[in-house]
């Protein structure tokens, strides 16, 4: 796990640099949350991939060459925040990159969040979630966030140590709380 950095300095030219940035982490980690502040602060242009992948006119979960076009449609642009945890997606995604950033939250918060999640959105839709989306927790969902940290973060390392490049600067966060510190230094 070399990658990973205690804080990334926040400068003012590291802010102007940022034009395509990957957000990673598990479910509940604030993904989703932390990406829209990030937009809103930089006017980066946001795609988050539950809610092209949970699209019911496509069936990307099987139609995997579906699934990479899209991903090569979104990472075409020249600035982009995508935001998602698809295994699938960080051959496409993390090359073209200039800032990764790794939502590590502690998996009792992450738990914690999905719980939360499905009470606020249970009539409603979340804003990155398709039309048809209704929030549920499967037990396969849930056993996959209460075992992520043992079980499938160690591929999301790989992942990065895999795509990595020389000019991708890698923000690492375990809490959210530094996750928003960071964010705030970019006023």
């Amino acid at each position: 796990m070399s990658f990973f950095l205690v804080q990334a300095p926040v400068t003012f030219c590291y802010y102007q640099l940022m034009k395509r940035i990957t957000i990673v982490g598990s479910p509940g980690a604030g993904k989703s949350t932390f990406a829209k502040a990030l937009a809103k602060k930089t006017h980066i242009p946001l795609h988050h991939l539950d809610f092209y992948y949970h699209q019911k006119k496509f069936d990307y979960e099987n139609d995997k060459q579906a699934w990479l076009r899209k991903l090569h449609e979104l990472t075409s642009g020249d600035t982009w925040i995508i935001e998602g945890n698809y295994g699938s997606s960080y051959g496409q995604r993390i090359p073209k990159s200039d800032t990764l950033i790794f939502m590590d939250m502690p998996a009792s918060l992450s738990i914690w969040s999905v719980l939360k999640r499905r009470v606020q959105y249970r009539k409603r839709r979340r804003s990155e979630m398709p039309a048809e989306w209704k929030e549920k927790i499967d037990p396969i969902f849930f056993k996959y966030v209460l075992l992520f940290r043992v079980k499938s973060r160690k591929d999301v390392v790989d992942g990065i140590e895999k795509y990595k490049h020389n000019n991708l600067e890698i923000v690492h966060f375990k809490s959210r709380k530094a996750a928003y510190e960071w964010l705030k230094k970019l006023d």
